[in-house]
């Protein structure tokens, strides 16, 4: 009877190691995407913006 324990006891740490690593995972690919999403689109169209506002008041030159 004690293998049987010892053995679910396994069962148990592995299954809930796998699903601490699964979240993880799932976390850094979620942290990923909206740092993608939220800070490069939003410096994205800042620099958008500058570039335009730049180019409307060039007036020529060297």
């Amino acid at each position: 009877m004690k293998f049987l324990t010892n053995s679910l006891a396994k069962k148990m740490w592995l299954t809930v190691t796998a699903a601490i690593i699964i979240t993880i995972l799932y976390s850094y690919f979620l942290s990923y995407l909206f740092y993608e999403k939220i800070y490069v689109e939003n410096v994205r169209e800042s620099l958008l913006t500058e570039g335009r506002s730049l180019s409307s008041e060039y007036m020529g030159g060297l």
